[in-house]
């Protein structure tokens, strides 16, 4: 009796560890947070904290913390919500609607933490955005790296009172008019269509790695920049 009791206490205390283990795995997770910064003062309590800092939005920040260290923000007088309790193995994509699209159904790109206006958080996968992609949806993948914090109170203090314009600079902004810019946004956006290489096309997304798409926008660039008169050469189409 003695010699199977030992062995089923043995298993038994190991069972109890290894849950142990994963409780605390659990709670040190690193959660992703939206943490709402709206002015000079939120942003210097922040920066307090020591907490990292991924991307910055409209009156709000991304930042990462594990459970003990939320109070930080607590003690801040911070304001923040919780997007994703374990950031362990995740990739994030910011996806902009572009003026005058309509904003597809999020979920079948990845899972959807937050949702703007003209804008959505998605924790996704590289082919999935790939296919995102292809709709004309414009995003950009969130980096876990601390980005430096803005500073709030020197913004007002950019520009300077009076400003005196560059003479050649002011000759080139000169030659731009509005109703040029609006036709290469709308063919660059693929809102309408555009001749390369003299055919019709229509470029529906920039996308690094969308293949013909991003060749067809590199294409089109370069063929206006040579109807300028400039010189254009072609590192890899």
């Amino acid at each position: 009796m003695k010699h199977r009791l030992l062995p089923t206490i043995l298993l038994l205390a190991m069972l109890f560890s290894l849950a142990g283990s994963a409780q605390a795995s659990r709670s040190d997770a690193t959660a992703l947070l939206q943490v709402f910064v709206p002015d000079a003062s939120a942003m210097a309590r922040f920066a307090a904290t020591g907490l990292p800092a991924y991307t910055f939005l409209d009156g709000f920040l991304l930042s990462g913390a594990s459970t003990s260290r939320l109070s930080r923000l607590d003690a801040a007088g911070l304001e923040y919500s919780l997007l994703d309790a374990d950031m362990r193995g995740g990739q994030y994509y910011l996806a902009y609607v572009r003026s005058g699209q309509m904003p597809p159904a999020w979920e079948d790109y990845g899972q959807l933490l937050l949702a703007g206006a003209n804008y959505a958080l998605l924790r996704s996968t590289p082919e999935a955005t790939a296919r995102l992609a292809s709709t004309g949806i414009g995003f950009r993948a969130v980096t876990l790296s601390p980005k430096p914090l803005p500073d709030r109170e020197a913004e007002a203090d950019i520009f300077p009172e009076v400003i005196v314009p560059d003479p050649l600079v002011q000759a080139i902004i000169d030659q731009v008019t509005e109703s040029e810019i609006y036709e290469l946004t709308a063919g660059l956006s693929g809102v309408t269509p555009v001749t390369i290489g003299g055919s019709p096309y229509t470029i529906a997304t920039r996308y690094t790695y969308s293949g013909e798409s991003m060749q067809k926008a590199t294409q089109y660039v370069g063929e206006y920049l040579s109807g300028l008169g400039l010189a254009v050469d072609y590192l890899a189409l």
